[in-house]
């Protein structure tokens, strides 16, 4: 399934050419291009005692989104900074995935590139 990440891009002046490092927004972990990502997902559970509804949390996994307007909305309101971008992702085939609206976090993740 393809997705769109919010990244973190860093500059690396190396003589005659540019490099990026990406990393998470959130939490410093680094993202290589084309290397499988794998992370638990910490889903918490939760049920309100006055009203039955229950309350699902995903605090850990692959934050991504379903679409590039979703995310670049997101990323207006949270993160309104030249070095907040927009890269395509994978999630591969057999990864444990929860969905809401416009929201997708998964177990595992391979980073492909960063869209313009």
């Amino acid at each position: 399934k393809v997705v769109i990440k919010i990244l973190h891009k860093e500059s690396i002046n190396r003589f005659f050419f540019k490099k990026y490092n990406y990393y998470s927004p959130f939490k410093d972990y680094k993202y290589i291009k084309g290397k499988l990502n794998i992370s638990p997902l910490g889903i918490n559970i939760n049920r309100s005692p006055e009203d039955w509804n229950i309350n699902i949390m995903v605090n850990e996994g692959f934050h991504s989104f379903l679409t590039k307007e979703d995310a670049n909305t997101y990323k207006t309101d949270l993160f309104n900074y030249s070095e907040a971008v927009l890269c395509k992702c994978i999630i591969p085939k057999g990864s444990t995935v929860v969905y809401n609206n416009s929201e997708i976090v998964s177990n595992q993740i391979i980073f492909i590139e960063e869209l313009k």
